[in-house]
């Protein structure tokens, strides 16, 4: 015989809980190898996943600044080392053509610079400007003013 008193509801409840919740645990850890093994790479090392793009963020521009009123806008704060799911502008002209028609001034971009070096940087949207060719002049600044 044993001296086990046997378990309450609530004691069950638990334990059940606890299983199932390091099941999913690991079950989003093989989903997260499996995606990192088999996910294709773009020329500068991003993974793209489901026509998105998954990058970290490498500065500080876009940290909070009390220098700039982010209160109308829904992305406030993108601190330094913060992980970001990015939607890419379409492959197709026409479906390109209405996503850039479809920003407005306070969406937050990440695009590839050249100046010195590439670089890939993520700024706000400050200014759109349609040109009479067609298409548009896009304004960008990071919201960080201290940051270089």
């Amino acid at each position: 015989m044993s001296d086990e008193k046997p378990k309450t509801k609530g004691q069950k409840a638990v334990g059940i809980l606890l299983n199932t919740l390091a099941y999913a645990f690991f079950a989003v850890c093989i989903v997260a190898l499996f995606l990192s093994v088999t996910a294709k790479k773009d020329s500068d090392g991003a993974v793209n996943l489901w026509g998105r793009q998954l990058r970290v963020v490498v500065s500080d521009s876009m940290a909070k600044c009390d220098e700039t009123d982010v209160g109308g806008y829904d992305i406030k704060d993108i601190p330094i080392r913060s992980m970001l799911l990015i939607a890419l502008v379409p492959e197709n002209e026409a479906e390109a053509e209405e996503w850039y028609a479809g920003l407005k001034v306070g969406d937050v971009l990440t695009f590839r610079y050249v100046y010195v070096r590439q670089e890939t940087i993520t700024h706000r949207i400050t200014e759109i400007t349609p040109k009479e060719t067609g298409g548009y002049i896009i304004k960008l600044e990071g919201d960080n003013k201290a940051s270089d």
